[in-house]
């Protein structure tokens, strides 16, 4: 039994000198710093600014914000949310009853500002079409990094 116990206390002295040796009381340890990310937020303002100026230098008009199309810009977002496709847009046509109208939707999601969403949607040829239409009016919605502006004559 003294042997155990000789054995096990000569393990601990030989683990603490190990220890101590190994860390001095001078080193110190790091630790890493941990920067989150932060979450993407596309400011509704900023981009419409943004678009209305590149239309302004492709020789296209200022767009008009029209009500009806913020109503409808409202309900998509809230459907992108759950539903990221452009499907529900499809339904939305009903909502210009007897008027003969024409509508066209941009969706955008995960880009982290709003000069990235537009370089995004102008890098792709079928939201830049929308874009370059002759649209007159529009409306922008934005959650968060979900976006959704729809465009009408």
């Amino acid at each position: 039994m003294k042997f155990r116990i000789s054995i096990f206390i000569c393990s601990l002295l030989f683990l603490f000198f190990v220890f101590k040796t190994t860390f001095k009381s001078s080193d110190q340890i790091s630790v890493p710093t941990i920067t989150p990310t932060p979450t993407p937020f596309i400011e509704k303002n900023s981009l419409m600014v943004l678009i209305q100026d590149w239309r302004i230098q492709n020789g296209l008009k200022e767009y008009k914000e029209s009500s009806l199309l913020c109503k409808i810009a409202s309900l998509r977002l809230e459907e992108i949310k759950t539903d990221w496709s452009h499907d529900g847009f499809y339904k939305m046509a009903s909502y210009c009853g007897t008027m003969k109208c024409t509508l066209g939707e941009n969706l955008a999601r995960g880009f982290a500002s709003s000069k990235d969403t537009l370089n995004g949607w102008l890098n792709s040829p079928t939201h830049k079409k929308n874009l370059e239409t002759k649209f007159e009016y529009t409306c922008l919605e934005t959650d968060g990094n979900y976006v959704v502006q729809i465009f009408g004559f």
